[in-house]
């Protein structure tokens, strides 16, 4: 491995979500979809040119920019994509929100797949809208897709949007070509807009591939919008930046229309569009596959320390993502009880599952994007937390 994922780096104190939030620098930071490593050396190298011209004045998106992400998605999954296509926001829930008050209306239904992230139902109320779910029944140990459901309840609420989350957030799916298209069709059929979230793409485990929307047929994609970012597998998410892929012409004029509005056709983050042009570069792909190859180690690491140390916690073993679902069901606690356990006792900060919807109650999120003797520490702690 060419790159150091043990460097233990100090983040308590640095203004950091994740690990100031909680006011109590005993507690190991374990919650928020960040990592603790350094980014790539080239994108890091990349901001450091930029600040030192001094100049940091609107920026216009260079071609080099649009090229790179281009080149990325033709070398990682042999798909064109043309440059009229890519569109920008500064963040994924950003987008999502222009989105549903583009191709929603206010007192229309938005459809989820649960256990949900949670700031998506905010997202969907602030913009009029209310949310539909579809859950997704866990059967040994992974969670499958009910499209009997799923049909039905775009049957019964007709809901002008459908926001999937691809890989999914917080069960790790990674959903197959055949998922995928299920879905995309049954969207189709019945008009239903498709938006695909699949900012988590980047990291993926034992041989698992990420199927981007983009690969499915041309009905699907005509009524698709792709939303992505460097953010998650490159860590530069505290530079907001979100790639909106649009194929339908009609769905993107609409789309640049909204932007107008927020002035977000001319605004963009200077810093934002360097470090995703340097992540989305080669330079930076043999630093992706290191840091893979490092999470796989956390995550091989955490299966066998739980299964041999805590097995009242069943793992929910990801196919991507840095974020890991944990079934705490037959601790039988309650979530007030798992907060204090967790949190006040092992002084580990989770992501709590009761944010996740009423299929979230009895479970819990860890983030393993930390060094292996972070994670070796906290889960020692969460196993003398329950003895």
């Amino acid at each position: 491995m060419t790159f150091n994922f043990d460097e233990e780096i100090v983040r308590l104190g640095s203004g950091s979500i994740k690990w100031d939030q909680y006011n109590d620098p005993d507690i190991i930071a374990l919650s928020n979809a960040d990592m603790d490593f350094k980014s790539a050396p080239c994108i890091r190298e990349a901001l450091v040119r930029c600040a030192q011209t001094g100049q940091y004045g609107y920026t216009l998106k260079p071609d080099s920019y649009y090229k790179a992400i281009i080149g990325w998605y033709q070398r990682k999954f042999g798909l064109e994509v043309p440059r009229e296509w890519i569109l920008h926001t500064p963040g994924i829930w950003p987008a999502a929100r222009i989105c549903f008050g583009t191709y929603a209306k206010p007192g229309d239904k938005i459809l989820v797949q649960s256990p949900h992230f949670h700031p998506i139902i905010v997202c969907i109320q602030d913009a009029g809208c209310e949310p539909v779910t579809n859950p997704m029944p866990l059967v040994d140990g992974r969670y499958l897709l009910d499209l009997e459901d799923f049909e039905q309840k775009i049957i019964e609420h007709k809901p002008s949007v459908f926001f999937m989350v691809n890989p999914q957030n917080p069960t790790g799916r990674a959903f197959s070509m055949e998922e995928l298209t299920a879905l995309g069709k049954i969207c189709a059929k019945h008009g239903v807009v498709m938006i695909s979230d699949e900012v988590h793409s980047n990291v993926l485990y034992n041989g698992h591939k990420h199927i981007p929307a983009l690969a499915l047929d041309k009905e699907i994609t005509d009524n698709l919008i792709l939303i992505t970012s460097a953010s998650k597998g490159y860590n530069i998410m505290g530079l907001t930046h979100c790639i909106l892929i649009i194929p339908n012409s009609e769905l993107r004029a609409r789309y640049e229309k909204s932007m107008c509005g927020y002035s977000l056709d001319f605004a963009v983050n200077t810093f934002s569009v360097v470090a995703t042009e340097a992540a989305f570069s080669q330079e930076a792909d043999a630093w992706l596959a290191d840091l893979n190859a490092y999470l796989q180690g956390n995550l091989d690491y955490l299966i066998e320390y739980v299964k041999a140390n805590i097995p009242q916690i069943k793992v929910i073993e990801p196919e991507s993502s840095y974020l890991v679902w944990l079934d705490c069901r037959e601790l039988n606690k309650t979530p007030e009880e798992l907060k204090e356990l967790f949190l006040k006792r092992a002084k580990v900060g989770l992501t709590f599952g009761e944010g996740y919807g009423p299929l979230g109650e009895g479970f819990e999120r860890i983030n393993i994007a930390c060094t292996r003797k972070t994670l070796k520490e906290a889960l020692e702690r969460i196993r003398r937390a329950i003895a």
